[in-house]
């Protein structure tokens, strides 16, 4: 008889990073993927589980939810004063490199116009992600949860209002597509804090 296959390693790592308490969960959903074998279905338990834990940890402690809004919040306010730098640095001597290896390609351009205040950007997320972890170790994932969302609420409305008073258009709107998910870096920051160095 051959092995059960394993199920897929996304969704089974986000029960682990999310759900650390929850093994037995974990291994009837491995059970029962055993039996049925789809893959879709795995997807869908694991992210249901995921959501109903972290929705019900905000739900039980909505004054914590703020406070690990505030210190996300916080973090990315006192890493834009380190990010104005780096955006100087991105927008100047390293813009400048590129003009002068790409000439008269796009890509100085792009990089000017939509790419340069990016690096910094995902840095912050990532640092303010590993702060917040590292100030609720015992309820991380709803804590990481409550802020990420707070970022994605306020960026979809900033991006909003850009758009609606913006007089010019924008050069290349693809990479306000692509990089719209950049938020969810908090998340990677708050599970990079999580990991225990190896010995």
């Amino acid at each position: 008889m051959t092995p059960a296959a394993p199920p897929p390693p996304v969704p089974r790592r986000l029960l682990e990073l999310f759900l650390p308490e929850h093994a037995a969960l974990a291994g009837d959903l491995h059970e029962e993927f055993g039996r049925r074998g789809s893959a879709w279905w795995y997807w869908r338990q694991a992210l249901a589980a995921v959501a109903i834990h972290v929705t019900a940890g905000i739900a039980a402690r909505p004054l914590l939810a703020l406070r690990a809004a505030a210190a996300g919040w916080t973090t990315l306010w006192l890493f834009s004063f380190v990010g104005v730098e780096i955006n100087r640095f991105m927008s100047g001597w390293f813009l400048d490199r590129l003009i002068l290896l790409f000439w008269t390609h796009p890509f100085p351009m792009m990089w000017a116009t939509q790419l340069s205040y990016r690096p910094a950007l995902a840095l912050g997320y990532l640092i303010s992600g590993w702060t917040v972890a590292r100030l609720h170790r015992t309820h991380r994932p709803a804590m990481l949860v409550a802020f990420t969302m707070t970022v994605l609420l306020w960026t979809g409305y900033d991006e909003v209002q850009r758009s609606l008073t913006r007089s010019t258009p924008v050069l290349y709107p693809v990479f306000d597509v692509v990089f719209a998910p950049l938020p969810l870096l908090i998340l990677v920051g708050g599970v990079w804090s999580a990991r225990r160095p190896s010995s």
